[in-house]
């Protein structure tokens, strides 16, 4: 693991609607300067319930790891899955797994 990447004061950010059964949530993304996710905040549409401080700690913990140099796609390959109806991918079983997937998927789009 690589030495921590400190973000620039002001940077790119994403804001995505998620949802996990009835619930949902926002994922904000913030981007370093090459384009690549560092950064991840997730938070519910009710404010302050036990859920949506875990999700930000999480988030936090995620966003620390980024900019770690984990990647995304290494830590969404490690949550849990939905089991797959034939024909599609597995889905995320929670809110965070889907603000990972998010995650990854911006990852790819940025070129290497």
């Amino acid at each position: 693991m690589t030495g921590r990447t400190r973000l620039a004061n002001r940077r790119p950010s994403l804001t995505a609607t998620l949802a996990a059964g009835p619930h949902a949530f926002r994922a904000t993304v913030g981007f370093d300067d090459s384009g690549r996710p560092k950064e991840l905040f997730v938070t519910g549409m009710k404010g302050g319930s036990d859920l949506t401080l875990l999700l930000g700690d999480a988030a936090l913990a995620i966003s620390i790891a980024l900019q770690h140099g984990v990647r995304a796609q290494a830590l969404a390959l490690s949550i849990s899955r939905l089991p797959a109806i034939p024909g599609s991918p597995p889905k995320a079983a929670s809110v965070l797994g889907a603000a990972l997937d998010l995650l990854a998927g911006l990852e790819l789009e940025v070129p290497a």
